[in-house]
């Protein structure tokens, strides 16, 4: 026991006086607001509908780097309301379309040069979706799963010297599995959205 404390406080003391290899080293939270764009498939009278709206996001990931590479996994939550409404095959109909939560696990592999990074990320994402059909007498019929698929982006993200605190810029593009969804009628639809956002980065 006593050997194993030991080697324990012998780990964090040369894990706490390594000297990180790039100023991206250590973890980090971040918070941000973005923009996204998509289409959900087979749905309204088109074949697709498109949607739209903003969402605010919350990041949370840890650094490691070898040289100028600099690597690890970040997990995101996004919310808010990427939306649209077109008339249904059957015109009297509406049909409404929205994804209120985005959230991903990933990992991110950048270039690190002085105080800014270029990055790759890939991973899971699972998204809130929500479609509705209403008739022409505002009857609603509403369904709401969570759907699941891959995620992959790229960003470019600083930091300000001296200080712990960066921001980024990045795009992500999310696409969501084929899910049924029982409004009026069922609807097989898979869900496509990519998210473009600046976010604000605190690291320790």
């Amino acid at each position: 026991m006593r050997s194993t404390a030991l080697s324990a406080l012998v780990l964090a003391a040369a894990l706490g006086t390594a000297e990180a290899q790039t100023a991206f080293d250590g973890g980090y939270i971040a918070f941000g607001a973005g923009y996204g764009f998509g289409d959900v498939s087979d749905f309204d009278g088109s074949g697709s509908l498109d949607i739209d709206g903003g969402l605010v996001s919350t990041a949370f990931g840890w650094n490691f780097s070898n040289g100028n590479i600099v690597y690890g996994p970040e997990v995101d939550l996004s919310v808010g309301s990427v939306s649209g409404s077109a008339p249904c095959f059957n015109p009297t109909w509406t049909c409404d379309a929205e994804v209120r939560t985005l959230a991903t696990l990933r990992g991110r592999v950048g270039f690190a040069n002085n105080n800014w990074m270029a990055y790759v990320t890939a991973g899971g994402a699972a998204g809130r979706v929500q479609l509705q059909t209403t008739d022409a007498a505002n009857n609603m019929f509403p369904d709401s799963q969570w759907a699941t698929g891959w995620v992959a982006g790229v960003g470019v993200e600083g930091i300000i010297p001296s200080s712990p605190w960066g921001y980024r810029v990045e795009y992500l593009h999310h696409e969501l599995s084929e899910r049924t969804y029982q409004t009026d009628v069922p609807y097989d639809s898979a869900v496509s959205v990519g998210v473009a956002r600046a976010m604000v980065v605190a690291k320790w």
